[in-house]
């Protein structure tokens, strides 16, 4: 299939379909692991679910201690299968406290790397895009 003209205002190709191109909100993509509640969540998707992006705010309610900006690889969320990425995908989060989550094909979203300790009670909100396979 040819890829449209990248002109302004050009047409996409009515192979592709309306319904394709349309974005299309959920607000129910996966669910939270112990020490972790879902605040808010939302992803919508584009491109006939090729286009992916995500916010994602969540509770820690067991503290996670940051030794040298790290702290341990920690799963807080893993996505609904519809939505898994073909391959790794960094996702900053930011709060009280900053850092880098990332997504992994298996859906589970982990923390990695954070500004400082996160203590209980905190929120943080994770987002992400990333463009899935066909």
């Amino acid at each position: 299939m040819a890829l449209p003209d990248p002109a302004v205002g050009a047409k996409i190709p009515a192979a592709w379909g309306a319904a394709a191109i349309l974005p299309v909100q959920d607000t129910s993509i996966g669910s939270s692991v112990g020490g972790f509640t879902v605040v808010s969540q939302v992803l919508n998707t584009a491109l006939d679910g090729r286009l992916v992006t995500f916010a994602l705010t969540i509770t820690v309610t067991a503290g996670l201690t940051a030794t040298a900006g790290n702290v341990t690889d920690t799963t807080v969320f893993t996505l609904a299968s519809g939505y898994w990425p073909d391959f790794e995908v960094g996702a900053p989060f930011f709060g009280n406290v900053g850092g880098m989550a990332y997504v992994q094909t298996d859906g589970d979203i982990r923390l990695a790397n954070a500004s400082d300790s996160i203590t209980a009670g905190q929120n943080i909100t994770i987002s992400a895009t990333y463009l899935r396979g066909a």
